[in-house]
């Protein structure tokens, strides 16, 4: 099923660029997001991830130049670092178990990150196209990936 989504993603985010000049936050965002739509709570913090990726990246921009592919690969790590830093403190149980944190309604998934590039991916175009033009790329698509999913029975 990941194939056919980031396939079809594929196509709905070509299909953005050409009708509206928007991307989806990069090639296989909105089919990775797509499979993970039943998890809302891991959408949003894969999007504040890649929120408080940008800021950081940003704010490191003031001290060191970053920009083109620098930038790009700095918003690839630092969303790598935050990601690694969440899955570490929620899969860490407060008496010090492993075991994953879980929220009720979540469908039994380990309330994480969508991958560990899909935030730096997400943060590098808001840079280039806006927070919240992007967020709202990213969701329409992933939406619109999700409805032909289920549209071929996956």
């Amino acid at each position: 099923m990941l194939t056919i989504s980031i396939g079809v993603g594929l196509v709905v985010g070509l299909l953005f660029i050409e009708l509206f000049s928007l991307f989806c936050g990069g090639v296989i965002v909105p089919g990775y997001i797509a499979l993970h739509l039943h998890n809302p709570f891991s959408v949003l913090i894969t999007l504040i991830i890649s929120i408080f990726t940008y800021m950081l990246v940003k704010a490191l921009s003031i001290f060191v130049m970053l920009y083109g592919r620098r930038q790009y690969v700095a918003m690839l790590l630092v969303a790598f670092l935050l990601g690694g830093i969440f899955e570490h403190v929620a899969s860490v149980n407060f008496v010090g178990d492993q075991l994953p944190f879980v929220l009720p309604g979540s469908n039994n998934d380990i309330f994480g990150v969508i991958g560990y590039v899909i935030p730096g991916l997400v943060a590098n175009w808001y840079e280039r196209q806006g927070v919240v033009t992007t967020i709202c790329t990213v969701i329409t698509g992933s939406i619109l990936v999700r409805l032909v999913l289920l549209a071929i029975g996956n």
